[in-house]
């Protein structure tokens, strides 16, 4: 293997702003090296070329661009992928990309490819990789020139980063199967995009205008949103999947100093279990919470085995009835120092007997089983379980 061309495939390269943390805790087994470069002060033209880019901004996100204002027809071999590093969007599967080729070569392309014509007069594809390779492939087998042009709607070099960094992410939401991590970060970077363009003026506006753009309910948008609330180390945690989304929202109740030193101190592991992460913010004034406090809470999660568990026992039928017994005399020996108060509650925290409903029915209707001890291995009840000796 040759070394370079290694390590130039494991660097990944993006441009722009960074919309997402990076931020890695202490103890993380992830080394991140930082190199600044500093430059001397802006000159004048670079200045200028910033405003011009803010400019823009505001022009594009207020006024919109024209998709439709330049229509042409491109080789699709003078076309360029995206090396931005802003679609990080998963191409189509195998077959999804076999039924876009035969779609293509059936009925035709009817949905153009949105590219940007560069400064050196080529153009950058913004949303259409995956049919532009179609057109490729398709042309290479067949060399027939009604493959090698793609439909293209055409925009400007001076549209700027953030409108085309949206309609990249609002052109694959719509109808990719998309991974939980980029499904977060298209919320995240819309929602920062949003956000940066001034033109709403609180979190509510944004999260609706997500809904409808992402086709979900605001409940599902703010319960992303909510992870907002996590700590910079947090949220680099939950989007290289290391930290769960179950978890994560418990996590985002504490204060960013308390998730941090909760996360350095104790084994992420430990906080992806959803049993341990309840137990975090379990009897506790999260906005007084003491150093004490927060040390038994790590001290618990450390020691602490779920409280219940279920075991899936299969019995056969000329076996149940007895097996049944079996649990209605546990469920009396457990029940024997207990009042007809808290017999319930206990039984239920304790052993919580469930069947095969339809099972049962067949069983029943065909004389195998008794419909009065089915109820009676299933109960909570102590009047329903020990009302009769005899079986």
């Amino acid at each position: 293997m040759n070394y370079s061309n290694f390590v130039s495939d494991s660097i990944t390269e993006e441009f722009g702003d960074d919309l997402m943390p990076h931020y890695q805790l202490k103890n993380s087994n992830y080394k991140v090296t930082e190199e600044y470069i500093f430059f001397e002060e802006d000159s004048e033209g670079e200045k200028e070329f910033k405003r011009k880019k803010l400019e823009n901004r505001e022009r594009n996100f207020s006024k919109g661009v024209d998709l439709f204002k330049d229509f042409q027809y491109l080789d699709v071999h003078t076309l360029e992928d995206d090396d931005t590093g802003w679609n990080y969007f998963n191409g189509p599967n195998v077959l999804q990309y076999l039924d876009l080729i035969s779609s293509i070569q059936n009925i035709g392309l009817f949905t153009p490819l949105i590219v940007q014509r560069k400064y050196n007069g080529k153009h950058m594809i913004i949303s259409g990789h995956s049919r532009a390779k179609a057109l490729r492939d398709i042309y290479k087998n067949t060399k027939n020139e009604r493959y090698l042009y793609a439909p293209c709607f055409i925009i400007g070099e001076d549209v700027e980063e953030y409108f085309i960094r949206s309609l990249i992410i609002d052109s694959n939401i719509s109808y990719k199967t998309i991974s939980r991590k980029a499904y977060m970060r298209a919320i995240f970077e819309r929602f920062e995009l949003l956000q940066r363009t001034k033109n709403y003026k609180n979190e509510i506006n944004i999260a609706q205008t997500l809904a409808d753009e992402f086709g979900v309910s605001r409940s599902t948008i703010n319960n992303y949103l909510a992870l907002k609330k996590l700590c910079p180390e947090a949220q680099t945690l939950v989007s290289t999947k290391e930290l769960n989304l179950t978890s994560a929202k418990i996590l985002a109740k504490f204060r960013h100093e308390d998730q941090l030193y909760i996360l350095e101190h104790t084994n992420i592991k430990n906080i992806n279990e959803n049993f341990k992460a309840n137990i975090l913010t379990k009897n506790i004034d999260l906005e007084k919470l003491t150093q004490k406090e927060l040390d038994d809470k790590i001290e618990t999660l450390e020691r602490i085995v779920p409280a219940t568990t279920t075991v899936n026992v299969k019995v056969a039928k000329d076996r149940l009835v007895r097996f049944l017994k079996l649990v209605i005399d546990f469920k009396k020996v457990e029940l024997a120092g207990f009042s007809r108060l808290k017999d319930r509650k206990y039984i239920k925290n304790t052993v919580n007997v469930s069947l095969n409903i339809n099972h049962m029915k067949y069983y029943v209707s065909k004389g195998l089983i008794d419909e009065d001890l089915i109820k009676r291995a299933c109960s909570s009840d102590y009047y329903t379980i020990t009302v009769n000796n005899e079986y």
